[in-house]
């Protein structure tokens, strides 16, 4: 590309390129090792001037980065690898220049790259911008995004954001679907583009998006070859959904970000109706009017099914071997009911849950469920097939949807890859559950 060779004004220095996903990679190679300061600075204030889109092959992807080498001639590796972010063009120049400066010449030709960027990589702020931009749900910032884990795979992302509709009689708010395309010179193989896409993109936590469609295909074809869906619930929407069935875990997961900032983790269990809290004991006493101030308005606001009480304990630390005695005893005493709990409470506070006063929230999700609520069917099938609640947070793992025609049951399984016949099928768990609800 002879623009290449006018930006960096360099001679007895080849120039090599190469398109790879998003990614354009140039090499400089020399008899002595180019410059790394000079050859940056000179096609970063090209790159500012230039549209690389403009002087790129037709038909090739929209180009989010330049990997930007150095090496002498012979040697097998790069002695200095720079990546240069196009949509950040404006930061890396401003930082070149600053540097330049600070080196009392109009390009730092005698400054010596750290250890840093010998090794290459985008800088911090940027990538920091990026992400940024693409969890507000701009779609480029997000291709952007998505490009770094593909580029390597050469595979090219393209990302823009259609608003789904929904019938007039659907209450549920108006929410943005997020469409991805990544395209190759070959059909991507679904199984690396999962392992890779699900998480990063439910990492973003991205509001008013209910799901991302991943379509791949083949550069040049008009169809796609296989096409993905992500669930892009956000986490703590995912696992509010879950503790108002009374999901033990979900609500000890809110439970210990509500109380962070206290530095108290709670352990629970539940017998019968009634919800166990052990506030476990730390270098400090938790303070009995800062726990409840904080998970009162939690539990009451979820109102968790089936759940029509809750004990609190606040762990105290033994101070002396009396003491020590004592607690052991409380210990064996309370663990038929909060089975983690590791020493003779300082306090104990007891508070009612709105499935006390309220009808519809008295019976547990499994009565809910063998008196046919296919929202209780629905939430316990998808729990079992998600015992691993990390795995569900990271990459939406396997949905279910029920319907009932007549006198049949219609399920479905959805995850990014279809789920396997052994974990949803006749024979597996979530069968064996079905059974057990029958009246």
């Amino acid at each position: 590309m002879n623009w290449l060779y006018q930006a960096i004004g360099l001679q007895q220095v080849k120039i090599f390129t190469r398109s790879r996903g998003n990614n354009l990679y140039v090499l400089c190679e020399g008899r002595v090792c180019p410059s790394q300061p000079i050859v940056m600075l000179r096609l970063v204030r090209a790159l500012a001037k230039t549209k690389v889109q403009c002087l790129m092959p037709e038909g090739q992807p929209q180009v989010y980065q330049v990997v930007l080498y150095g090496r002498s001639l012979g040697q097998p590796r790069p002695q200095w690898a720079e990546v240069i972010d196009l949509n950040q063009i404006d930061r890396h120049l401003e930082k070149l220049q600053r540097r330049a400066a600070t080196s009392g010449s109009g390009e730092p030709g005698a400054e010596k790259p750290s250890d840093s960027r010998r090794l290459g990589g985008p800088d911090g702020a940027i990538v920091l911008a990026n992400i940024a931009l693409a969890k507000q749900g701009k779609s480029e910032a997000i291709a952007r995004y998505l490009s770094e884990a593909l580029s390597t795979l050469g595979v090219s992302v393209k990302a823009s954001v259609r608003s789904v509709v929904r019938a007039e009689a659907d209450p549920m708010p108006l929410l943005n679907r997020l469409w991805v395309v990544c395209e190759s010179i070959y059909s991507p193989d679904p199984s690396l583009v999962a392992a890779a896409i699900p998480q990063k993109l439910r990492d973003l936590e991205l509001t008013g998006f209910r799901d991302a469609i991943v379509l791949g295909q083949v550069r040049g074809e008009s169809k796609p070859d296989w096409s993905l869906r992500v669930d892009l619930t956000p986490p703590d929407e995912m696992l509010r959904e879950w503790a108002r069935w009374g999901d033990v875990e979900a609500l000890t997961r809110l439970l210990n970000r509500t109380l962070a900032e206290q530095t108290v983790q709670v352990s629970a269990t539940l017998k019968q109706t009634t919800l166990h809290i052990t506030c476990q004991p730390g270098e400090w006493e938790p303070q009995k009017h800062r726990v409840m101030e904080a998970i009162a308005p939690l539990l009451e606001t979820i109102a968790p099914q089936g759940i029509h009480a809750v004990t609190v304990y606040g762990g105290a630390v033994a101070t002396d071997r009396g003491e020590a005695e004592t607690n052991r005893v409380w210990v064996n005493s309370i663990r038929s009911v909060a089975p983690l709990a590791t020493s003779q409470p300082a306090w104990v506070e007891w508070l009612d849950l709105p499935a006390k006063v309220h009808s519809a929230l008295a019976d547990s999700t499994e009565t809910l469920a063998k008196q046919g609520d296919l929202p209780a069917i629905t939430y316990l099938l998808t729990r079992l097939l998600n015992l691993d609640l990390d795995r569900q947070l990271a990459t939406g793992g396997t949905q279910i949807q029920v319907r009932r025609k007549q006198d049949l049951l219609h399920i479905m399984a959805d995850a990014t890859l279809c789920p396997s016949q052994g974990t949803v099928g006749t024979r597996s768990p979530s069968c064996s559950s079905l059974w057990q609800l029958r009246r």
